[in-house]
């Protein structure tokens, strides 16, 4: 846990303090692994981009989708509950949570945790990783606060 708080920490001094933007005009999958690295975020993987701020989180645009950013995580379900308990578990999750998409994979138990947000004024760099950051918040605390997720 002590990493995860370090990686926080580095988050917060490693954005920058100028007005850069993104914008619909100038969003691309480098510009957001550029920011990603400016900001001192570990990064796990560079197809498709994901970081780590206690909780790998994969971040996605689609060219043609020029104004939205998406992220999306996984959490896994420990095993030995049944299909209604894990529904249970999502619908509560769901409940407590604004966003956009919790999904159940019944295959292989686990929740995706998704958010698309829209840029379409443009967002400053470090709005961009400030809600990146609120958003694997929401991750970790799910996982912290139910029993049925390993993680």
């Amino acid at each position: 846990m002590a990493n995860n708080t370090r990686n926080a920490a580095a988050v917060k001094e490693n954005i920058t303090t100028n007005n850069e933007m993104l914008t619909p005009d100038n969003l691309s999958m480098k510009l957001l692994r550029k920011t990603v690295k400016a900001a001192g975020l570990d990064m796990l993987d560079d197809n498709p981009l994901t970081v780590v701020i206690g909780h790998p989180v994969v971040i996605e645009h689609d060219p043609e989708a020029k104004n939205i950013i998406g992220f999306s995580t996984a959490l896994k379900f420990k095993e030995g509950y049944t299909m209604h308990e894990y529904l249970e578990c999502a619908n509560k999750i769901n409940h407590m949570r604004i966003i956009k998409a919790l999904v159940l994979d019944e295959k292989d138990p686990h929740l995706v945790i998704s958010f698309d947000f829209l840029i379409t004024g443009g967002i400053t760099k470090k709005a961009f990783i400030g809600t990146l950051a609120q958003f694997t918040a929401i991750a970790l605390r799910t996982y912290m606060d139910n029993e049925h997720i390993v993680g």
